[in-house]
C-alpha cells in the first residue's frame, strides 16, 4: 500500500485482517448514525422536537433506563433549567426552575467541561445526588457536556441499572454525538428563550395576552384539535387529551384605590404576589395569563365547571383579609382585598367564547350580582 492509502485506512487494517474489517464496519455504522443524528437535528422544528429526536436516536444506539437533556444557565449555586427529558415519562421540570448544583455531578461537568462516567454508583459514590440514584436502582451514570464556543450550556445524562455497563467505545461515541448536536441544541435553546420572553409577562412571570391571542387563533383554525400540541410545542405544557377546558377570569377588587394610596411600586409588588398565588394554585393542572392591568386568566384544561368553581372558591378564601401580606423595604402591609372571579367552560374550539363568558361572569360579580348563568349548548358561565 502507498502512503496515501495508509492515510485513508489505518495501519492496523492492513495487518490484522478480519478483526480490522469488523472494526471498520463498526466505525462505518457509527459514522452513519452520527450523520442521521445531524439530519434529524436539522429537521427539528422546535426545542421539544429536537430533544425528542435526540432521545429516539440514543435509544437506537445505547441501552439506558433514563436519558436526560438539561439546558441551563449556571452560576456558583444554581442552574436555571430550561428543559429535562427522560425516557421513563418523568414530568419535565418547568422552565426557569432553579436546581442547586453545589457538589453535584452537574457542577463538576460545567467546571471541567469533560465527560464524566461513574461505572458503579453504589461502590463509588462521588456526588450528593449519587445516593438518590442508587435508591432508584441505578448503577452506572454518564454525564456528557454540551459545549458551544468553549462554554458548557447543558448536560446529557444516561443512567442504567447495571454496573460497568458502558465501554470506552460507547463513551467516545457519546462525546462525538454531543459535539455534533451542541450547536443545534444551543440554537434551539436561544429560540426557546426568546419565545419565552415574547410570551411571558415581565412583571408577574405569567404568560401574557399575546400568547393567549395566538392560542385563540390556533383554537379557531384547528377547530380546537391543535391547541394541546401548540401548548406543548410553544410553552412546554403537557396535558391529558381532552376537548374540555374551563377558564377563570380573575379581577383584583379595589386595586386602583390601593395602587393610588400606596404607589405603583407597591402595586407592582402586589400584582406579583397575586400572580404567585395563582401560579401556585394551578401547579401542573393549568396555566395563568396576565390579561391586562389587574386582570388574570386561569386556564384549566380538561377540568369540568364544578371543579373550576371549587378552584375559584379556594382562591377567594386565600385572599381573605389577614391572609395576604405584601412585603416592601422591610415593611409589611396587609390588604383587605378580594378577588372577583368568573367561571366558564366548554370545548377548546370555542375558547374565545369561553373567555368572553368568563369575563361577563366576572363583571357581574363585581356589580354585586349573586348568580349568572349563560347556557350555550353544553357551555356554561358562572360567577364566584
Amino acid at each position: 500500500m502507498t502512503d496515501d492509502n495508509h492515510q485513508v485506512f489505518p495501519e492496523r487494517l492492513v495487518s490484522h485482517g478480519t478483526t480490522d474489517v469488523l472494526w471498520m464496519l463498526e466505525e462505518l455504522k457509527n459514522y452513519e448514525w452520527l450523520e442521521q443524528c445531524t439530519v434529524k437535528a436539522m429537521e427539528s422544528q422546535s426545542v421539544l422536537q429536537l430533544m425528542e429526536n435526540v432521545r429516539a436516536l440514543f435509544l437506537e444506539r445505547f441501552d439506558f433506563d433514563r436519558f436526560g437533556i438539561l439546558l441551563g444557565a449556571f452560576n456558583d449555586r444554581y442552574c436555571v433549567i430550561h428543559e429535562l427529558v427522560t425516557r421513563d415519562g418523568v414530568e419535565p421540570i418547568p422552565v426557569g426552575s432553579l436546581m442547586i448544583v453545589k457538589n453535584t455531578g452537574l457542577e463538576w461537568v460545567y467546571r471541567h467541561q469533560v465527560l464524566h462516567y461513574n461505572p458503579d454508583l453504589m461502590s463509588h459514590p462521588e456526588f450528593v445526588e449519587d445516593e438518590e440514584m442508587v435508591r432508584l436502582g441505578l448503577r452506572s451514570m454518564v454525564r456528557i457536556p454540551l459545549v458551544f464556543q468553549k462554554s458548557v450550556f447543558g448536560v446529557m445524562t444516561l443512567k442504567i441499572s447495571h454496573a460497568d455497563f458502558y465501554s470506552p467505545a460507547d463513551l467516545r461515541l457519546m462525546e462525538k454525538v454531543a459535539l455534533r448536536l451542541s450547536a443545534f441544541l444551543h440554537s434551539a435553546k436561544l429560540v426557546y428563550e426568546l419565545r419565552q420572553q415574547a410570551y411571558t409577562d415581565a412583571l408577574t412571570g405569567t404568560l401574557n395576552r399575546r400568547f393567549l391571542s395566538e392560542l385563540e387563533e390556533v383554537s379557531k383554525s384547528s377547530g380546537g384539535s391543535g391547541v394541546l400540541d401548540y401548548l406543548e410545542q410553544h410553552a412546554g405544557f403537557s396535558f391529558e387529551e381532552s376537548e374540555a377546558v374551563s377558564v377563570l377570569f380573575v379581577d383584583i377588587d379595589s386595586f386602583k384605590s390601593m395602587n393610588d394610596e400606596y404607589g405603583h411600586a407597591m402595586g407592582d409588588k402586589y400584582l406579583f404576589e397575586v400572580a404567585k398565588l395563582l401560579l401556585g394554585s394551578v401547579d401542573k393542572k393549568g396555566f395563568v395569563v396576565r390579561y391586562g392591568g389587574d386582570e388574570f386568566i386561569v386556564v384549566l384544561p380538561g377540568v369540568p365547571l364544578h371543579e373550576a368553581e371549587q378552584h375559584a372558591q379556594l382562591l377567594r378564601q386565600r385572599m381573605k383579609a389577614g391572609e395576604f401580606v405584601v412585603d416592601l423595604r422591610a415593611s409589611s402591609i396587609t390588604f383587605d382585598t378580594t378577588l372577583s372571579i368568573g367561571c366558564a367552560s366548554g370545548q377548546w374550539s370555542e375558547l374565545s367564547d369561553i373567555l368572553k363568558r368568563s369575563d361577563e361572569a366576572m363583571y357581574a360579580r363585581k356589580q354585586g350580582a349573586e348568580t349568572l348563568e349563560l347556557l350555550r349548548g353544553e357551555s356554561t358561565g358562572r360567577l364566584m
